[in-house]
């Protein structure tokens, strides 16, 4: 887990590298010219990647439920495409989506981790080593006891599901081992395996959820899984189109400190296009040296939080002692859970997870300047929730 930690971690400074150049080489090209649906397309894959290593991320740190509104539709599609690259060339995974949206209650972080594991068990199942997986997501109606589950122990209560199915082309199941796939450690193929479908029954039992088993020797397996279905929310109302270049009502110096050169080109031309001029340094050290010979001019800092010679911790509490209003926005490839296990004795004014864009980076430098000017007997503005 640590290793993927760390991973995730430097991956998201390069991804802060191509999502920060892409959105301003839009930025300077006219609205009609064909090669902004290129820079488009590369950065919805660079938002996807940047999923993918948050993913990463919540693996290699506390794995805490996070319920919020998911469509099965969505986000079983997204993952077939990342397994689609992960899964052997003699292996076809196919993905057939239901046409409606399929709302449920769920963490995603766990949703992948099904899924997952799903696929990767159905890749077992081919003697071979070809085959078909098929991937696929519907709505159903389950009236009362129709799903018995001996591996829940009680059958689901009457209602509407959303379903995911994985349906593999191999060797199958035969009828004695059925009741034991969701077993720890039981497997029908080499030794070491056997955990995928039992960390499948905690995600489903978490859940509140339901699943049932369909296979024969020789003819293949079909898993179904299903979640309580909830009713399609109302479509929410148009947000506001968010322009191009973001408007930001204030001036003066900002110092950047990061130890990445990339990062620290990319964010050098992003606040230079917002306005502020800037300074920047590429470690704690000589981002404390570039700080006292301009302190006085420095209206804000943004600290990167591992870094050579000082990392920003150490960083960060040196410059309260020198100026402790000055705000510091703290920037990680690190998630802002995993940043403030770090930080004890002292906060930052505010948090920025890399990748972050243009948009995001403006709103986080005027808040802080904002709750800076404020005086004392001033309420504070409402943290951004975007």
């Amino acid at each position: 887990s640590v290793m993927a930690g760390s991973i995730a971690h430097n991956f998201n400074n390069m991804l802060m590298g191509i999502q920060g150049n892409l959105e301003m080489a839009l930025i300077d090209l006219p609205g009609d010219a064909p090669i902004r649906s290129n820079i488009d397309e590369a950065l919805r894959a660079t938002g996807r990647a940047a999923d993918l290593s948050g993913l990463m991320l919540t693996f290699a740190g506390k794995n805490r439920m996070e319920m919020q509104r998911l469509n099965l539709t969505d986000v079983a599609g997204g993952l077939t495409e990342i397994l689609d690259v992960a899964v052997s060339e003699k292996i076809s995974l196919q993905y057939q989506s239901a046409q409606v949206p399929l709302f449920f209650k769920g963490d995603p972080v766990q949703i992948n981790q099904l899924l997952t594991n799903l696929v990767t068990n159905a890749t077992e199942s081919f003697d071979d080593g070809g085959g078909t997986i098929t991937i696929s997501t519907g709505m159903v109606y389950h009236s009362r006891n129709e799903v018995q589950q001996p591996f829940l122990k009680s059958p689901l209560p009457e209602g509407e599901y959303v379903c995911l199915a994985v349906a593999d082309t191999g060797s199958g199941i035969s009828p004695e081992d059925v009741d034991k796939v969701f077993d720890p450690f039981f497997t029908t193929k080499f030794t070491g395996r056997g955990l995928g479908l039992a960390a499948v029954l905690g995600v489903i039992r978490a859940h509140n959820g339901g699943v049932s088993i369909d296979s024969e020797p020789g003819r293949g397996t079909t898993i179904r899984v299903y979640f309580p279905a909830e009713k399609i929310p109302k479509p929410p109302r148009p947000k506001p189109v968010q322009p191009a270049f973001p408007g930001i009502s204030f001036t003066g110096t900002i110092l950047l400190v990061d130890d990445d050169p990339m990062v620290l080109s990319v964010g050098r031309r992003m606040l230079l296009r917002l306005g502020f001029d800037v300074l920047t340094a590429g470690d704690g050290c000589e981002g404390m040296a570039v700080f006292q010979e301009r302190k006085e001019e420095i209206s804000c800092v943004i600290l990167d939080l591992t870094m050579p010679c000082m990392d920003g911790t150490e960083v960060l509490r040196a410059l309260h002692e020198l100026r402790p209003d000055l705000p510091v926005i703290l920037s990680s490839g690190y998630t802002e859970e995993q940043v403030s296990r770090r930080l004890t004795d002292i906060r930052p004014a505010a948090f920025l997870q890399k990748p972050f864009q243009m948009n995001a980076l403006a709103r986080q430098i005027e808040r802080v300047l904002q709750d800076r000017g404020r005086k004392p007997d001033q309420p504070a503005e409402p943290p951004d929730e975007g």
